[in-house]
């Protein structure tokens, strides 16, 4: 089975050095959700502090398959959007 590597970066670079074997790129996928999930959960302060956040997953080799980004941005409290016509 192939392997591999959830690298995040929030600020500061945290490399996967072990990798986590899977059977393919699908479950990789579901694998990287799951884990952004999960570390969020665990301190999601972090996440505010940082500003952005971003998930590289990587083959054994270091080929980039793809990647998450996900980016907290505050705004000013607004008038709800109203709906139908207008």
């Amino acid at each position: 089975m192939p392997r591999y590597h959830f690298n995040l970066s929030d600020g500061r670079d945290l490399p996967d050095l072990v990798g986590t074997e899977l059977s393919g790129i699908a479950e990789a996928r579901l694998e990287a959700i799951r884990l952004t999930g999960a570390v969020l959960n665990e301190s999601p302060e972090d996440f505010w502090d940082a500003g952005s956040w971003e998930m590289v997953v990587t083959d054994e080799g270091g080929l980039i398959l793809f990647s998450l980004h996900l980016l907290s941005v505050d705004a000013a409290a607004a008038q709800p959007r109203r709906s139908g016509s207008g």
